[in-house]
C-alpha cells in the first residue's frame, strides 16, 4: 500500500498567502488590537553607549523594537495578542 500524495505546495502557499494579507489588514485597520498598532510601540529605540574609542565619546545602538511604556520588548506571544494596557495609535 502506498502513501498518499502529500498536500499540493501551490495550494498550502495560497492559503498561507491569504492569511498574511487577512492578518496584515486587520493590523492596519486596528481589527486586531496588538503591540505593532499600540501607541506605546515603536520599531526602532536608539540608545547612547559610552565609548572611549569614539570621538564624541558614545556610539549609538538600535536595540530594536520595544512597547516604550515598560521599556522592554515584550514576548512574542504579547505582541501578538496584545495586553491590557493597548492604546490604539492616533492615525494624525
Amino acid at each position: 500500500m502506498s502513501n498518499p500524495p502529500p498536500t499540493a505546495p501551490i495550494a498550502r502557499t495560497k492559503t498561507r498567502d491569504f492569511v498574511v494579507k487577512s492578518q496584515t489588514a486587520m493590523v492596519d485597520t486596528f481589527s486586531w488590537e496588538c503591540c505593532i498598532n499600540c501607541e506605546h510601540w515603536t520599531e526602532t529605540h536608539v540608545v547612547r553607549i559610552a565609548d572611549e574609542t569614539k570621538y564624541s565619546g558614545y556610539r549609538e545602538v538600535d536595540e530594536g523594537p520595544r512597547c516604550m511604556k515598560y521599556q522592554v520588548r515584550p514576548p512574542t506571544k504579547i505582541i501578538i495578542v496584545g495586553c491590557a494596557d493597548y492604546e490604539p495609535t492616533i492615525p494624525f
